[in-house]
C-alpha cells in the first residue's frame, strides 16, 4: 500500500503544473512528496513492531513439530544402530 502511495504521489506531482501541489507550512521542502515519505516511514515502522511482536509470540510457544522431529532423529539413529550391527561385522571382515 505505501509503494502504491509513493506511485500515485509521484505520479501527481509529475503530471501536475507546480501551481497545483500543496505546501504544507508554505515550505516548498515539505510539500506533498515530505507528507508522503512521512506515511511510508510511519508504515515501516509499524510493520517492524508488528512483526517483531508475532515474532516473539512464536518464539514463546513449543515448536509444533519438535516431537516430529526428536521421532525421526530417534527413528534415524534405531536404524543406524541396526544397520551397523547387521553390516558391522562384515564391513569388518572385509576390512581385514
Amino acid at each position: 500500500h505505501r509503494m502504491f502511495l509513493v506511485t500515485l504521489t509521484a505520479l501527481y506531482l509529475g503530471l501536475t503544473p507546480r501551481t497545483w501541489q500543496p505546501l504544507l507550512d508554505g515550505a516548498p521542502a515539505h510539500g506533498l512528496a515530505a507528507a508522503c515519505l512521512t506515511v511510508v516511514a510511519v508504515g515501516c515502522i509499524i510493520t517492524m513492531w508488528r512483526r517483531l511482536a508475532r515474532i516473539a509470540r512464536r518464539l514463546r510457544q513449543p515448536a509444533p513439530c519438535s516431537h516430529i522431529v526428536s521421532y525421526i532423529a530417534t527413528m534415524f539413529a534405531v536404524g543406524l544402530t541396526g544397520w551397523m550391527l547387521w553390516h558391522g561385522p562384515q564391513i569388518q571382515r572385509a576390512s581385514r
